[in-house]
C-alpha cells in the first residue's frame, strides 16, 4: 500500500472515532512526513485525497481542518438511488 493511502486511511479512521470535531485543524504536513517517515508530496495527495472525499477542507497558511459531515454529499457509483435522491431532493 501507498503511504498515502495509509495516511488516508488513518485519518479517516480517526475521524470516524471521533478524534476530531468538526471544523477541527487536523496534522499538519510537517508533523506527518515525520510520524510515516515520508515526503511532503505523499502527505499532500492523501490530503488532496481526503478533501475530494469531503472530508476535510484547507486554509491557506494555517492547515487542514476537518469538514462536518452534514457539508459531504456521497456519490457512491453504484447502486439504485439517484444523485437526486441522495441530495434529497425530489
Amino acid at each position: 500500500m501507498a503511504v498515502w493511502m495509509k495516511i488516508v486511511d488513518d485519518i479517516v479512521e480517526s475521524i470516524r472515532n471521533g478524534e476530531y470535531a468538526v471544523d477541527g485543524q487536523l496534522a499538519s504536513e510537517n508533523k506527518l512526513t515525520k510520524i510515516y517517515s515520508s515526503t511532503r508530496h505523499d502527505v499532500r495527495k492523501a490530503y488532496e485525497r481526503l478533501t475530494e472525499m469531503g472530508y476535510v477542507y484547507s486554509k491557506q497558511g494555517k492547515g487542514h481542518y476537518y469538514k462536518s459531515k452534514h457539508d459531504r454529499i456521497e456519490l457512491l457509483l453504484e447502486g439504485d438511488t439517484s444523485f437526486t435522491e441522495k441530495n434529497g431532493k425530489k
